[in-house]
C-alpha cells in the first residue's frame, strides 16, 4: 500500500489519491486522473493469477487459471449512471485445467442506456469472437457470435468433466436478440471431425460433418449421425422447440444399429457399468422439465450390462412421524419479532419429472444386472432371450417386468 493514499468523499464528490494494493507480482491501482471531485477515475489490474480467486472459492478444485491485466476508466461520475470504458485481456486461460487460449474482453457504455462488449478468444485452436449491445432500459439485447474455429477440446474444460478425449473443429455463427429474459437465436453449428467421450459412460464417438440449425423457437436436428469407435451410428431426428429461456418442448426420434453406449469398468461410484451395445428406436417427447421417452432397446450380444439402484433413505421422512413432547417450563420462550423466511420457489429444472417406458430385450448371449439393495447384494439377472419392460413415471414409481419372447 502507497503511505501517500487516500480516498476523499464529500458532498461536491470522490477523489482517489493513488490508492494501491499488491501482492507478489500483481498489483492493484486505483486514482483519480486529477485532483479535483468527480474526476475521471482509472483502476488498472497488473499480472493477476485466477488461480488465486479460484482457489479461495474451491480449494478442492482449480477451475480456473490465467493471468489477468485490466484497465477501466469511469467517468461523468455527476451522471445518475457514469460512463465507462474498460478492457481485460487474460493470457493461458484455462478452466478445470483445460487450456482454453487468450481470453479478451472489451466494454463501454456511451450512454444511458446502452452498454457495449466485445469478446475474443484466441490461440489453442480457438478462434471465436462475440459482439453485443444491451439496453439497460428496454433490457433488449442485440448480439453475434462468429466461431470461425472452435476447437473440441475447449469443451471438456467448459462441461465441468462430463467430456473428455474431445479433439477436432466446430464452426458456425449465430445471433441473439430480444428481450434478455426471452432471447431469439438464428444460426447453426457445423461438426467437423469432432470426437470425444462422455464421462459416465466410457464409450469414444465421432461426429463428422453434421449440423444443428438454430432458427428460433426451434433446435433442428436432421439425422444427425454420431459415430462409435467400430463406425456403426446412432442418429437422432426431430427438433427441441424453445417455450422460454430455461424450458423446451422435445420432438426427437433416435435410431441405432449395433452403437456402443457404454464402457466402463466397475467402480464404487459408478451406478452403471460395463460393456453395452444395442440397436434402439426411441423417441423422445414432453419437455425439458418432464422428458417422455418410449421405444424399444435391444441389448446385443456380448452385452454385460450392470445397473446399481440407488439406495432408498427411509430416515429422511421418517422423523415426519415423530410426536415430541416438551415441558415449556424447561425451555426459553421466544421472544416476538421471530418470524419465518418465505420457501424460495424452485425454477424449471432439466428432467426434474423424468418419465420413460421402454421394452428391452436382451439377445441370447447379453447379460444383464439390476442390482436392487446395493447393502444386501440382492440382485435381478437377465440373460438369454429375454424380455423386460422398464419405465419410471414423473412421479418417480419405478416399474420393471421381466418375462420371455413369445
Amino acid at each position: 500500500v502507497e503511505p501517500d493514499n487516500y480516498i476523499r468523499y464529500g458532498e461536491d464528490g470522490i477523489i482517489v489519491h493513488n490508492f494501491s494494493l499488491s501482492s507478489d507480482t500483481a498489483r492493484l491501482i486505483v486514482k483519480s486522473q486529477e485532483e479535483i471531485p468527480n474526476s475521471a477515475i482509472d483502476v488498472s489490474v497488473d499480472n493477476f493469477n485466477l488461480r488465486s480467486i479460484s482457489s479461495f472459492i474451491n480449494a478442492d478444485t482449480l477451475f480456473m487459471e490465467g493471468v489477468l491485466d485490466s484497465r477501466l476508466t469511469i467517468d461523468d461520475l455527476n451522471n445518475q449512471v457514469p460512463t465507462f470504458t474498460g478492457y481485460a485481456y487474460v493470457s493461458g486461460f484455462k478452466m478445470y485445467s483445460q487450456p482454453m487460449g487468450d481470453l479478451e474482453f472489451y466494454a463501454a457504455n456511451r450512454s444511458d442506456e446502452l452498454v457495449s462488449t466485445r469478446i475474443y478468444l484466441t490461440g489453442n485452436g480457438n478462434d471465436v469472437s462475440a459482439s453485443a449491445n444491451y439496453n439497460l432500459m428496454s433490457e433488449v439485447v442485440d448480439a453475434k457470435v462468429n466461431v470461425t474455429t472452435l476447437n473440441a477440446a475447449t469443451l471438456t474444460g467448459l462441461s465441468a468433466g462430463q467430456l473428455k478425449y474431445a479433439s477436432g473443429n466446430i464452426r458456425g455463427n449465430m445471433e441473439i436478440f430480444g428481450l434478455i429474459t426471452d432471447p431469439h437465436w438464428n444460426g447453426e453449428l457445423l461438426f467437423d471431425t469432432t470426437r470425444f467421450a462422455l464421462t459416465e459412460f466410457g464409450a469414444p464417438y465421432q461426429v463428422n460433418s453434421q449440423r444443428i440449425v438454430l432458427k428460433y423457437p426451434f433446435i433442428t436436428l436432421n439425422n444427425f449421425t454420431v459415430q462409435d469407435s467400430l463406425g456403426n451410428e446412432m442418429k437422432a431426428n426431430g427438433r427441441v422447440t424453445a417455450r422460454s429461456i430455461t424450458e423446451y418442448d422435445f420432438d426427437l426420434d433416435v435410431k441405432a444399429d449395433d452403437f456402443i453406449v457404454l464402457n466402463v469398468e466397475k467402480a464404487i461410484a459408478n451406478e452403471l457399468y460395463g460393456f453395452a451395445s444395442i440397436d434402439a428406436n426411441l423417441t423422445i417427447g414432453g419437455t425439458s422439465e418432464a422428458p417422455d421417452i418410449q421405444g424399444d432397446v435391444l441389448l446385443n450380444d456380448n452385452s454385460d450390462v450392470t445397473i446399481v439402484l440407488p439406495e432408498r433413505n427411509f430416515d429422511k421422512d421418517a422423523s415426519k412421524s415423530i410426536v415430541r413432547f416438551i415441558d415449556m417450563d424447561t425451555m426459553a420462550v421466544l421472544q416476538p419479532g421471530v418470524g419465518f423466511s418465505e420457501k424460495e420457489v424452485e425454477g424449471p429444472a432439466f428432467a426434474k419429472f423424468l418419465n420413460y417406458n421402454l421394452n428391452l430385450e436382451i439377445r441370447k448371449d447379453a447379460i444383464l444386472r439390476i442390482i436392487v439393495d446395493p447393502v444386501t447384494g440382492d440382485e435381478m439377472v437377465v440373460q438369454g432371450d429375454a424380455q423386460l419392460n422398464a419405465g419410471v413415471d414423473p412421479g418417480g414409481h419405478v416399474r420393471r417386468h421381466a418375462g420371455a419372447p413369445a
